[in-house]
């Protein structure tokens, strides 16, 4: 899960634990696309995802293909 720097948004807090530390932006799969959430570096080491029911990984798979498209080219390096 570890990805180069996103241009998503960084939360404030892991989407997963709470925790206000060590955090940046991974991508994560879902069986209706990529997602982006805010991970502390735990939470991304393990793995350790949100549960997402469908229609919120629907939202969130659309709101990271606007992300990636705030880039020239899709480029997220």
């Amino acid at each position: 899960m570890n990805t180069p720097r996103l241009p998503c948004p960084l939360a404030e807090r892991c989407e997963s634990c709470d925790d206000t530390t060590d955090l940046d932006v991974y991508e994560a799969e879902t069986l209706v696309g990529v997602t982006c959430l805010t991970l502390c570096r735990i939470c991304a080491e393990d793995e350790c995802t949100p549960p997402l029911d469908l229609p919120s990984a629907v939202h969130r798979a659309l709101i990271h293909r606007e992300h990636l498209a705030t880039t020239p080219n899709g480029d997220t390096t």
